[in-house]
């Protein structure tokens, strides 16, 4: 009877008329809901304190079912679901918005619990509501095609998540060349436009003639033909590819582009640092010549060249930083800190973007990683666990330490594991514990550790030795002279062993065992006085070396320093006192004469290493590419190798010059050297101390 379909009837009868089993179930559910309807219209009305007529009829327009009532109620647990909840159901948005058709105040719909906004509110966080695109911002994974953690905007077909920069894009029949390409703008009617197809016509600015052109917004509208035909650079004179813009000077490059948006100076005009507005010949900010500001960061709000999203390159770094930090339960701020005060955000922002280094902040945000020396050491000894770490030291969240101590103690300690009899491997272990690291922990006190090159090479030719003793059925404790001497018949870095068996002897180990000494020529001059003279001549007036290198080369030629000492120079071995410049390798500081003076200021003045992160403390003189790390020496002999320039024989011959005309002390607190070292030097040279008295003698008296 209630739907006058013939169906069968149902058990339950109303007042004698035949319902079918759909109509019951209707039936009790308009029962249910109106039940629901006053319960939500009561609560919503004592709080509001607004006419609960008025509040029925918005509340059975907002939740018109069974369901979306239940719902309702649900939600009206707590007043403020009606206060820009992020928790609420869709069906709030509509009760929220007819109550304020009738005029309620103090209410708000539901809002994205990331960006506040109100619209499109159909994704779901944790539980939160969030709009679209910040729902596709929560949901990041590894794209498969550039590895970095992107919103998934497609999938392959074996599931791998792709980027909207990775992702195929979607190609359909342009409206106007009918050309099945990616649209990029849809017109009222619904046509799709390719990007050739959506720009507008004006008038080129290169050739004169009116076609679709590109720059419009800025001023400079340039077709393609003008855009991608070679030109001549008004600023750098070089021959570009493209026109990347038109300025007042003319056509530029791409580099300058970049360069005349990133330039700051004094304006003539108003006197304040902004960026001469490359638009106008005058080289004065936008507003003083009277010309619309372009180029602004939407962020921070500074001229700047706009990298990605209308950000410049610095609010780029942060943002991505910040993306990386989203869900932290560690605080980070110093590491971000940090990287805010670098003068290259560019390197800094590339080198966040890779995989390795993302993964671990990320992880280290949410607590998956700990933020200590051993939870870094567990990722690997590398070179990006390195950089890493170096970043971590200079922000302050962990503390320095002397990284190729530490290096040495994990490489001793997988030497030991590929050890398999353990009288050897106790041999060994305690020779690398009591003479090996002792040593190096007491120059650790004394000076930065540097090098542990030779500690490496003692405990390698001491586990070869013992494996070669077994191999030959024989032991430590059984080692005679003449098993000693059928090892050393080897290749000559078995003589290496010398440390090893001195100290398993003094130790009662081993019974006495003499390594032969190795016979060591004296030093000979290989380069001609001319030879480096030109050397020297080069490294003062060639400007297109690099600052760093100028100096290492200097120092070595003028005053035989070794790349390794050089390294371990700072700042405050150099004193600039008005024209004046001395510098201190040894016990006493040497004047530099003005031409090594001036490369020296130089130095001091504008070389900062290639660290992106530069710290707080910048004290070396000659800083690596670690933030707080001084260069490698074999890093710097190499870059002088490339140069033409080597360190030993270039060092070998300035020493000889310097021993044949300085006497032995003053050489070595000069310079830095022992005593006997200089001595031995001066001997090599062909001077000795009987002809300096001679000479001073001889001098006095005239």
């Amino acid at each position: 009877m209630a739907c006058g379909q013939v169906r069968q009837v149902a058990l339950g009868r109303s007042a004698g008329a035949p319902r079918c089993g759909g109509c019951v179930r209707r039936a009790r559910a308009a029962e249910r809901t109106a039940i629901l309807h006053t319960h939500a219209a009561t609560v919503v009305a004592s709080w509001l304190g607004v006419d609960q007529a008025a509040v029925r009829v918005v509340v059975e327009r907002a939740a018109p079912g069974f369901r979306q009532a239940r719902w309702l109620v649900d939600a009206l647990d707590d007043p403020a679901v009606l206060q820009a909840s992020t928790m609420a159901p869709a069906v709030v948005d509509r009760l929220v918005a007819g109550l304020v058709e009738l005029g309620v105040e103090g209410i708000s719909a539901p809002c994205c619990h990331r960006c506040g906004r109100r619209e499109w509110l159909n994704q779901r966080v944790g539980g939160l509501r969030t709009c679209a695109p910040c729902g596709r911002a929560l949901r990041t994974e590894r794209c498969g095609g550039c590895g970095r953690n992107r919103p998934v905007r497609a999938r392959r077909a074996n599931g791998t998540a792709l980027c909207s920069g990775c992702a195929p894009r979607r190609r359909e029949p342009c409206g106007r060349c009918s050309n099945a390409r990616v649209l990029v703008r849809r017109l009222d009617d619904g046509t799709g436009l390719c990007k050739s197809c959506n720009r507008t016509f004006a008038v080129c600015t290169v050739c004169g003639h009116q076609r679709h052109c590109n720059g419009i917004a800025a001023g400079v509208p340039r077709c393609d033909p003008c855009a991608s035909s070679p030109i001549v650079c008004s600023w750098c004179g070089r021959i570009a590819p493209r026109v990347s813009a038109q300025w007042a000077a003319g056509p530029v490059c791409s580099t300058c582009r970049y360069r005349g948006l990133e330039a700051k100076a004094i304006c003539a005009g108003c006197s304040q640092w902004r960026r001469p507005d490359p638009r106008h010949p005058s080289g004065r900010c936008s507003d003083c010549v009277g010309l619309p500001a372009f180029n602004i960061c939407s962020t921070c709000g500074v001229e700047d060249r706009i990298y990605r999203s209308g950000r410049c390159t610095r609010c780029t770094m942060l943002h991505y930083f910040d993306t990386l930090i989203e869900s932290a339960v560690v605080d980070l701020t110093a590491l971000r800190a940090a990287i805010a005060a670098s003068d290259r955000p560019r390197a800094v922002l590339r080198w966040l973007q890779l995989p390795f280094v993302a993964d671990t902040i990320s992880q280290m945000a949410c607590g998956d990683v700990c933020v200590d020396h051993d939870a870094l050491g567990a990722l690997g000894d590398n070179i990006a666990v390195n950089r890493v770490r170096a970043a971590l030291v200079t922000a302050g969240l962990l503390p320095e330490r002397n990284e190729p101590l530490a290096r040495l103690e994990r490489w001793i300690s997988d030497q030991l594991d590929t050890m398999t009899i353990a009288e050897d491997r106790r041999a060994v272990e305690a020779f690398a514990t009591w003479h090996v690291l002792r040593r190096a922990r007491r120059r650790a006190e004394r000076t930065e550790t540097r090098n542990t090159q030779h500690g490496r090479a003692a405990i390698a030719r001491a586990v070869e030795f013992l494996a070669f003793l077994r191999a030959h059925s024989c032991g430590l404790a059984t080692c005679t002279q003449a098993d000693l001497e059928l090892w050393l018949a080897g290749p000559r870095s078995r003589r290496g062993v010398h440390d090893f068996v001195k100290w398993a002897h003094r130790h009662r180990l081993c019974e006495e065992l003499v390594v032969p000494p190795t016979y060591q020529p004296w030093p000979a001059r290989q380069l001609s006085p001319d030879q480096l003279e030109a050397i020297v001549d080069r490294l003062l007036i060639d400007t297109d070396m690099a600052i760093s290198d100028r100096v290492a080369g200097l120092f070595i030629a003028c005053y035989a320093q070794t790349p390794a000492r050089l390294v371990r120079l700072t700042t405050d071995h150099v004193t600039i006192d008005g024209e004046r410049v001395s510098v201190r390798f040894g016990r006493d500081d040497i004047e530099l004469p003005p031409p090594i003076a001036t490369v020296v200021t130089e130095l001091i003045r504008t070389w900062r290493g290639r660290s992106a992160i530069k710290p707080d403390n910048q004290r070396w003189l000659f800083p690596g590419s670690l933030p707080g790390r001084a260069l490698d020496s074999e890093a710097l002999a190499q870059r002088l190798r490339r140069l033409g320039i080597g360190a030993l024989a270039v060092r070998t011959t300035s020493l000889l010059d310097l021993a044949t005309d300085v006497p032995a002390t003053i050489l070595a607190d000069l310079l830095g050297l022992y005593p006997g070292t200089a001595t031995r030097w001066m001997q090599a040279a062909g001077g000795t101390w009987t002809a300096y008295a001679a000479a001073r003698v001889r001098q006095a008296r005239v």
